[in-house]
């Protein structure tokens, strides 16, 4: 492979739609954080005031949660970071020998620390309802409101304790992939790219797929909330409402016995088009997955990443 500057980038295939804007501003996201953040003081400040020292500690929380989602979803900047070349046994917990023993990994971005601590609150203050709801119902704890009665704090029990479990599944998820978003000591996660076989290392996920079990690497756009399988993935007008993705269509007789493997397409340090590129080309070009792994293969991504950037330039200015 030549390492001259007009070789680098061959092959580019960028995602087939843009990204998908943001369904918040950054001025609708700031002015929804900082208004939750105002009422939340004031309502408190009332509550207090009255002594009603429970209902200030639930108006705390819930309105706290809610200025941290808001500043959560200022947009973030377009990835621009580059592949980790790294040995694919730092991804693993030694349990057993990977496929590849050199990779490069496009990392996950880490789950932002507004939204991490918002999910730490919403898990906390969830939790302590269950546990009040369950005092009140054997006699131990006053009932905050007598119009209620049991019958009302029975019936909101399950729902509460659900919202709890979801929202402590989900705050683990962001803690995990912060803390393994490239912090010196912790298993990186991501999607990384070997000679024989596309990793997928994440919380909640940790497969490898070999190339030769891939039948096919396409793009996907769907709207949130559809059943992948048989969605009609077709750009929609509200693009906010719309999600991208990548889809491995695999074999039968590999170690993964699903039919497919979705991987998000957004998400990562990296441009999602090198990210895209670099499966739809290694997948189309077998007889080049020598250099994964190699000085030539991270060369040849970087010249991707350039390329990713250059023909993002435009759109963000």
């Amino acid at each position: 492979m030549s390492d001259s500057p007009a070789s680098q980038g061959n092959g580019f295939e960028p995602f087939p739609w843009p990204p998908v804007e943001p369904t918040f501003s950054a001025w609708k996201a700031a002015t929804f954080g900082i208004g939750a953040a105002l009422a939340g003081a004031l309502l408190l400040a009332r509550d207090l005031a009255e002594g009603e020292r429970v209902h200030a500690l639930l108006t705390g929380l819930l309105f706290s949660c809610f200025s941290l989602i808001g500043f959560g979803l200022i947009p973030q900047r377009r990835p621009r970071g580059a592949f980790r070349y790294i040995n694919a046994t730092v991804m693993t917990r030694a349990e057993r020998p990977t496929a590849d023993s050199w990779v490069h990994l496009a990392p996950t971005r880490p789950a932002r620390l507004p939204l991490l601590i918002a999910g730490a609150e919403a898990t906390l203050a969830l939790s302590a309802l269950v546990v009040y709801i369950v005092l009140v119902l054997l006699g131990l704890a006053p009932l905050l409101n007598e119009d209620t009665g049991e019958g009302g704090y029975l019936l909101a029990l399950v729902p509460v304790a659900l919202l709890a479990v979801a929202s402590g599944w989900v705050t683990a998820l962001m803690i995990g992939r912060r803390i393994r978003g490239g912090s010196f000591g912790t298993r990186p996660s991501g999607v990384a790219l070997g000679e024989t076989s596309v990793t997928v290392r994440v919380p909640g996920r940790d497969i490898e797929i070999p190339w030769t079990q891939i039948k096919s690497v396409t793009a996907r756009r769907t709207a949130v909330g559809t059943d992948l399988p048989g969605s009609v993935l077709l750009p929609r007008r509200h693009r906010g409402e719309n999600l991208d993705l990548i889809r491995l269509a695999l074999l039968p007789g590999g170690e993964v016995t699903s039919r497919e493997q979705w991987l998000a397409a957004d998400g990562y340090s990296v441009p999602r088009d090198a990210v895209y590129t670099a499966l739809r080309w290694y997948h189309s070009h077998p007889e080049a997955r020598w250099e994964l792994g190699r000085v030539e293969g991270e060369r040849r991504i970087e010249g991707w990443r350039r390329r990713a950037l250059a023909a993002a330039r435009p759109t963000e200015a």
